[in-house]
């Protein structure tokens, strides 16, 4: 066909580089043509050789635009043809269908690209409701890959128009898709992902309301969000949206999932909600359940004070918080703390120091109630201890207490723990659960399960465990007669199973329960079901992400400091070379914890003031509230190195 064109158009030259063109051209007519036809990409690289030759770029626009804008033919078997698996979704060769979209970029035929596809996705956004047939879905294939698609001047047409369609399909259609979102690699789903954000992003900016084109695409985010969950391809925090988290109404978002009626509302999908959102959700639940518990009360005479007042002793601080909290009340309160002959008042700090000091002394080793791992960073309930459970689950109150009240607690529990508060007391443990306890010990019984060998013989296991107090080995066994049933190849997973219930559940039942019991009493309910494990942990022990760059650009300064005060230059220059163990003490000495809020060191109120001309003082810090105080040492050495003895001995003096 295109050697037709090439020999009957006189424009074309007879010269030798015009006849090698045709006979390239001919060849690749020739070569094109098999049993399937002529795939559309070898079309478009003789074509556009002949139209470069001749610069006439006519046939190149009508090529695209009678392909692009015709879903017959993005359907059609040969475009581009492949057997159907799992990285050719319905026949679709994803590699294959970028390359003709490079192509077509590279000869400078956006526009010719975009005309055909407005005009196709004009139509396939009510056609879409009707489709029936599997095969009718390669158009919707194609399109998603469109570089087009990521380009915000599109956004309003061609992006809106494709996410309308996509929506608008059957559920046995959209599973279809979602089938086809579980055979992209990272790349494509992280693309896809980008081309959902930014249209979110740029619809909410643009028409300053959540509108239904948005909604839209929030539903085809949850597609992708499903897929994630089992691939893992992305970590699910790539799936939180800015705009949406820095522009929702929770309060009015939480309201309308709890009518559980049909009006949408992103509680419902909270894959989308970052652990700030998600934490707002929480704190509007307890006031709901607060609001409920009044209307009940004014029957029962109960107090009705918006807060939970604590009057608490510095020297008898554990025994004294007990004592006012009433587990048979609600704990959903907003604290209010006071230390006994102090004049403070609580504008938040003291409640921030009230948290530190009693977790400090509830997690204390002398106290028993724990045991530390020093080679895997991490507490775990002692299940020898002599403390009673009403300890235990003051420790799960203080947990949610401390996500209500925005206050992040210095607690390094394994990822197992965050999932077994939230999977209640049914939640059944898996060896995976076992990798965040103690990495060891999970590989190690990975390889035996994967062992080929004699397992009895190579391994020399029973049913039983053993554990350590007090100096003595105690031998517990894992099933009736454990001690005289070998491990062979045959029972290993059940051994397996029993040893990491064992470590993960039964021999810390007595004290998880109090613990988890404690925690629900603040934050049992529905709302706490749209976290997931990882964001648990983030909303009571921060993050671990070390961004000083982000802190730097949000202090503030005081007693006639500024950013570019001498002082202020070498302080900066100070931390900005300190290692990672470095900048965790740094913040511990001045925050008291040397975890990172939610929103990270950028949102956090850090304020630095000058205490003096140079001396021989330390630096010292108000870790309620943030605030470093710093003499203008003479010299960067002698401020670094009179703020590393500081952060290094700051029992005493450094935290006021």
């Amino acid at each position: 066909m295109y050697f037709q064109i090439i020999t009957q158009n006189e424009k074309y030259p007879k010269n030798e580089a015009g006849v090698k063109a045709i006979e390239l051209a001919k060849a690749h007519a020739l070569e094109s043509k098999d049993e399937s036809g002529e795939t559309f990409l070898l079309k478009i690289t003789q074509l556009s050789a002949v139209c470069e030759l001749g610069n006439d770029w006519r046939e190149i626009v009508k090529l695209i635009g009678a392909t692009f804008s015709d879903g017959a033919k993005l359907n059609d078997e040969n475009f581009p043809s492949s057997v159907p698996n799992a990285t050719m979704p319905l026949g679709v060769d994803l590699v294959l269908v970028s390359k003709i979209y490079e192509k077509i970029m590279s000869l400078g035929q956006e526009d010719s690209l975009v005309n055909a596809c407005e005009l196709l996705l004009n139509n396939l956004q009510y056609q879409a409701e009707v489709v029936d047939d599997p095969a009718k879905l390669k158009q919707f294939v194609v399109m998603l890959q469109s570089p087009l698609l990521i380009d915000p001047g599109y956004a309003m047409s061609i992006t809106q128009n494709l996410i309308v369609a996509l929506d608008k399909l059957r559920p046995s259609m959209k599973e279809i898709i979602q089938n086809v979102f579980a055979g992209y690699d990272k790349q494509r789903m992280e693309d896809t992902l980008d081309v959902l954000h930014q249209f979110i992003t740029v619809r909410l900016y643009s028409e300053r309301a959540i509108d239904k084109y948005m909604l839209s695409a929030v539903k085809i985010m949850a597609m992708l969000a499903k897929v994630n969950e089992t691939s893992g391809l992305l970590n699910m925090s790539a799936f939180y949206n800015d705009a949406i988290n820095g522009e929702l109404d929770m309060d009015h978002d939480y309201s309308k999932w709890q009518k559980d009626g049909d009006e949408f509302c992103f509680c419902n999908y909270p894959f989308i909600l970052d652990p700030s959102s998600k934490a707002r959700v929480l704190q509007a639940d307890a006031q709901d359940q607060m609001r409920k518990a009044a209307v009940e009360s004014v029957m029962l005479n109960f107090d009705l004070n918006p807060h939970l007042v604590l009057r608490v002793y510095r020297d008898n601080l554990v025994h004294s918080t007990l004592a006012q909290i009433n587990f048979d009340r609600s704990l959903k309160k907003s604290l209010k703390v006071v230390f006994v002959g102090e004049e403070a008042v609580d504008e938040g700090g003291v409640t921030k120091e009230f948290f530190q000091l009693l977790v400090a002394e509830l997690l204390n080793p002398e106290f028993g109630m724990f045991s530390y791992s020093d080679e895997h960073m991490y507490m775990w309930f002692n299940a020898h201890s002599f403390e009673s459970g009403s300890q235990f689950r003051l420790i799960g109150a203080i947990l949610g207490m401390a996500i209500y009240n925005s206050v992040i607690l210095d607690i390094t529990f394994p990822l197992v723990v965050f999932k077994k508060l939230l999977g209640g007391t049914d939640y059944q443990v898996t060896l995976e659960d076992l990798y965040s306890y103690d990495r060891e010990l999970y590989l190690g019984f990975k390889t035996m399960l994967e062992f080929e060998g004699d397992v009895e013989n190579t391994f020399c296991r029973n049913f039983t465990v053993e554990s350590e107090w007090l100096g003595e080995t105690i031998v517990n066994d894992l099933k009736e007669g454990g001690s005289e049933i070998p491990v062979t190849g045959e029972n290993r997973e059940e051994y397996v199973q029993l040893y990491v219930d064992w470590v993960l559940n039964k021999s810390i039942e007595t004290q998880f329960t109090a613990f988890a019991e404690g925690f629900d009493q603040v934050c049992g309910g529905e709302a706490l079901k749209l976290c997931r494990p990882e964001e648990l942990e983030l909303l009571i022990c921060g993050s671990r992400d070390l961004d000083f760059e982000a802190l730097e650009r949000g202090s503030v300064y005081d007693e006639g400091l500024n950013s570019d005060h001498p002082l202020i230059c070498k302080f900066w220059e100070v931390l900005h070379e300190f290692n990672e163990e470095q900048k965790r003490k740094f913040l511990k000495f001045t925050t008291g914890t040397d975890r990172v809020p939610i929103k990270g060191l950028g949102n956090m109120q850090f304020v630095i003031t000058r205490s003096g001309p140079d001396s021989e003082r330390l630096p010292t810090a108000h870790t309620c509230f943030n605030h470093l105080l710093i003499p203008e040492y003479d010299s960067k050495e002698k401020l670094k190195a009179k703020l590393e003895f500081a952060m290094e001995n700051d029992r005493g003096f450094g935290m006021i």
